[in-house]
Formats: C-alpha cells, structure tokens, sequence
C-alpha cells in the first residue's frame, strides 16, 4: 500500500466486500496494459441502478448482505489474473 498524507495508509480493498477499491483496480489495470500490445480483454462495469432502495426497503445488513453477495460472485467468476473491484456505492468492475 502507498502511504498518503499524515502518514496514513490508503486502503486497498473494499471493507464491505474484500474486493479491490477503485484506486487498487485502476493501478492492476494500468500495471497489465504498460508496454504491453493487448491482444484481447474484457471489461464489465456493473451498476445497480437504484440500489439505494434496496437499503429504504430491505433495511442495510440486506443491502450489504446482497453487495457482499455480488463481491463473492465476481470472485468466483474471474480467473487468476482477473481484477474485481467495487468503484462505488453499487458500482463493480470486473
């Protein structure tokens, strides 16, 4: 992890889910495309429209339980060099 100023240290997953933050996936991403000549890839961005209902109506633990449930989910379906990520509230990338 790089540290950031004051000396703390920048997270580098998701607490809800374990998955990549933004900031950790955009630099394996980065890290995977320099200098090298891409011959194929593919990229899911996953956006849960309106999921702030799910937390009106269902209450959070329902809410986390599902985006921790998600977060599991693209664990699994990635291969080694996958990079799963949570970017936002209902926002991953895979």
């Amino acid at each position: 992890m790089a540290p950031c100023r004051g000396g703390n240290r920048i997270k580098e997953q998701d607490s809800l889910t374990g998955l990549d933050n933004w900031r950790t996936a955009k630099e394996k991403i980065t890290q995977m495309l320099d200098g090298k000549k891409v011959e194929n890839g593919l990229l899911f961005y996953i956006d849960l429209d309106d999921f702030e209902e799910v937390n009106e109506i269902y209450g959070y633990s329902a809410g986390d339980e599902t985006l921790r449930s998600i977060g599991a989910k693209l664990q699994e379906t990635g291969c080694r060099d996958s990079v799963a990520a949570r970017i936002g509230g209902g926002e991953f990338l895979l």
